[in-house]
């Protein structure tokens, strides 16, 4: 379709002007508005399109893109623009219109941070097979990449619960350099019999920033599905920075479909969301053959990435208030970080290697599975019964420690457990693992007793052993200069083998 006359000369003007600007470091840079292809920023005229094409003139230019000064964009259309050079978002408005979107067009975010690189899968040779722990992959990609590993004959984190499932194809993501050398930081953690997919990411890319900007959704009101919504802004480029970006929600009523995150991360190394407002949603309920179930929506999420770290963010509203889904989960990633953060949850869905959070505040839950080392350092909670939870319909699972060091907890039960975890004789795909626990200058509020680890199960030691599911009991547990608690609520004996220090 050909462009309307006034469009390309917008176009074509806009070239002109981008080519004259002085591009050396001390002048001033280069760059294109959306005004200049054409954006309104009334509030009312759909500037989806013209932003679109903003972008991808920026992107085969190589200017920076920046938002006109108290702008007002409504964007109640589908598209993608794909973002690939620094942009401005400034104090323009942006207003998210869900409430048309053709279902079909749902899961389409609005913009895209991408790679300069297209992602490839690998011609494997016949009969690959990767060992956990292997440091070489045999294979040269000719530049750093982070590769996504899959064998879909054999499945784990077969689901337990009232969202039962027959779980999903073994994977993880490791990075690799250019002679497919495997990162230290990104160890390959499974065998791989018959290794079925291979894909590259591409993760040399420049660092670029995206800052700024004032975005408003107004929800969906879409019958409750399984069915996602995008709507937001997905990264999939490595050396991203997304700062000072601020997302609401608006206008919730008593139904609506979820979000699977305003701020997503996909297929990434080294990604920084910082000083970021998020906004919880509203908890919606989805009936199932197994039951009613709270249907989840969050406002972050990372998957398949490496390096993501969570800096400065906060939420617009209420931590504490459990009519709102916690903003933030993860899947499949390696080495997340989440720091000076005051927001509802850090959750940790099906398996992290390696994870930090630091001088945060979380209202409702911190919720984890996966291995590696776990530091939760400056940590404040301001709610529940326990300060750690090890998601119990993936198995309550942590191969590796857990380090406990100068937090607070605000707990409003009587019991308290450090560590919250289930037993179940069910199959999940994988051996599970409870932790070894280091607890240094803990102090905890509004409790009478204090367990390091919960009940855990009912079942004797006996018959959790001789299961399908045979829990790996910790190495030990060791208290440094801090309360009185007592090592398992358990009384079954299944923690009798379990040395606690104190010092």
């Amino acid at each position: 379709m050909k462009r309307p006359a006034t469009v390309v000369l917008l176009a074509f003007a806009c070239a002109c002007l981008c080519a004259c600007l002085p591009q050396t470091p001390e002048k001033e840079e280069v760059y294109v508005t959306y005004a200049q292809f054409g954006a309104v920023g009334d509030g009312v005229t759909d500037d989806l399109p013209a932003i679109v094409r903003t972008h991808d003139y920026a992107n085969e230019h190589g200017c920076a893109v920046r938002a006109d000064g108290n702008a007002r964009y409504y964007l109640g259309g589908t598209g993608t623009a794909t973002v690939r050079t620094d942009t401005d978002w400034g104090n323009a408005e942006f207003l998210v219109d869900d409430r048309a979107v053709d279902p079909d067009d749902r899961a389409a975010n609005l913009f895209r941070i991408a790679s300069d690189k297209t992602a490839y899968n690998v011609e494997l040779p016949d009969g690959y097979s990767l060992k956990a722990g292997q440091k070489s992959l045999g294979i040269e990609f000719g530049e750093s990449v982070l590769l996504y590993l899959e064998d879909k004959d054999i499945k784990e984190y077969i689901r337990y619960g009232k969202n039962t499932n027959d779980g999903t194809a073994r994977q993880e993501i490791v990075l690799a350099d250019a002679a497919g050398n495997v990162d230290a930081d990104t160890p390959i953690l499974k065998d791989y019999g018959r290794l079925t997919k291979m894909t590259a990411y591409p993760a040399d890319d420049a660092p670029i920033t995206v800052r700024g900007g004032i975005f408003t959704t107004i929800a969906n009101d879409a019958p409750i599905s399984a069915s996602y919504y995008g709507r937001g802004i997905d990264i999939r480029r490595s050396n991203t920075t997304l700062a000072d970006v601020k997302h609401y929600v608006t206008q919730e009523g008593d139904h609506g479909s979820p979000y699977r995150g305003f701020y997503s991360v996909n297929y990434a190394d080294n990604v920084t969301i910082e000083n970021c407002v998020l906004t919880g949603h509203k908890v919606y309920t989805n009936i199932k053959p197994t039951g009613a179930v709270s249907q989840g929506t969050y406002d972050t999420q990372a998957a398949h990435c490496n390096r993501v770290t969570w800096r400065g963010c906060t939420q617009s509203n209420s931590v504490t208030d459990t009519a709102y889904w916690g903003v933030m989960a993860s899947n499949f990633c390696k080495n997340l970080c989440m720091t000076g953060c005051t927001l509802s949850r850090f959750d940790a869905h099906q398996g992290v290697y390696n994870a930090t959070v630091t001088d945060t505040v979380l209202g409702q839950i911190l919720t984890i599975i996966g291995e590696g080392s776990l530091v939760i350092e400056r940590v404040e909670r301001l709610s529940g019964d326990h300060f750690l939870q090890l998601r119990a319909d993936y198995g309550s699972t942590w191969k590796g420690e857990v380090l406990f060091s100068d937090c607070v907890m605000h707990a409003t039960s009587d019991n308290f457990y450090l560590v919250q975890a289930s037993w179940n004789d069910w199959d999940f795909g994988y051996p599970c693992y409870l932790p070894s626990v280091t607890v240094e200058g803990l102090r905890v509020e509004g409790a009478k007793r204090k367990y390091v680890f919960s009940a855990v199960t009912e079942k004797s030691a006996t018959a959790v052993r001789t299961s399908k599911n045979p829990l790996s009991m910790p190495a030990g547990v060791t208290l440094i200069d801090t309360e009185e608690f007592a090592l398992t609520a358990n009384k079954t004996g299944l923690f009798d083998d379990v040395p606690l220090y104190i010092k």
